[in-house]
């Protein structure tokens, strides 16, 4: 299936699973429910072309259709990129889509490519790809005083889809908007990269020694990266936790 293919199926998915269905990180389950089996064969069936094998079990008036295991990621990863936002303006949190991004959260990233920009920056490009290859992404990361990962763009469907990927790798980023102009921006820093899943820190890591062997940072900095991005840090909604002990005083 081609990326438009995907993103109809996921849209479509959303409304099912969203309905009558559910996502189970722990299980690493997907599921949906039908009173007819005319409703729950086809869902099968379209399940089945994406490459996901489903179990379909029922009889009289609930037919329950479920993937399990790497089937069950990938439907959720196609969840997470084409359903609905994480958080909705009236602050309710689609609980669903919370467990399909901790289940999707087996993305594929590489190194593209690692060099000088232009003007002389060095910088990174990565490529994340999710739902077996079908939706893939690169970034740019730059490798000045600190890593920095940021676009900006007119276009925000593609920009949420681009935050949605990096929250599948594990970096919680938001895309926002700043001043009058319809241009829409999307970041994330050091502390938030080296947050992200093991296979993230690991291509970061790669991508920081590359640049180093090329010449294009100090051996000092990129050590402290690739030390950072190996040992991961710990953040909540890309806010570092630290943490610390007040020594008590004695009167």
């Amino acid at each position: 299936m081609n990326e438009t293919t995907l993103k109809y199926f996921g849209a479509v998915q959303w409304g099912a699973v969203g309905g009558d269905g559910y996502v189970s990180a722990a299980m690493k389950e997907v599921g949906l429910t039908s009173g007819k089996d005319s409703t729950a064969l086809p869902w099968a069936t379209a399940w089945a072309a994406h490459g996901v094998r489903p179990r379909v079990a029922g009889a009289g008036r609930v037919f329950h259709v479920v993937a399990l295991n790497d089937g069950a990621v990938r439907l959720a990863q196609l969840y997470a990129l084409f359903g609905p936002p994480m958080l909705k303006e009236e602050g309710f949190i689609d609980h669903k889509l919370v467990e399909a991004v901790e289940l999707g959260s087996k993305v594929s990233v590489e190194v593209v490519r690692v060099g000088e920009t232009k003007k002389g920056n060095v910088m990174a490009t990565i490529r994340i790809s999710a739902a077996g290859g079908g939706v893939w992404r690169e970034f740019n990361v730059y490798l000045g005083e600190d890593v920095e990962l940021s676009l900006a763009s007119t276009n925000r469907e593609e920009d949420e889809l681009r935050a949605h990927l990096l929250r599948l790798a594990g970096v919680e980023t938001r895309v926002r908007k700043e001043g009058g102009r319809d241009v829409w921006y999307l970041g994330a820093t050091t502390d938030q990269l080296a947050a992200g899943d093991e296979e993230l820190r690991r291509e970061l890591a790669k991508a920081v020694r590359q640049a180093r062997e090329m010449g294009l940072l100090e051996e000092g900095k990129a050590r402290r990266w690739i030390e950072k991005f190996e040992a991961g840090v710990s953040t909540w909604h890309g806010y570092k936790f630290t943490v610390g002990l007040k020594k008590a005083r004695c009167e």
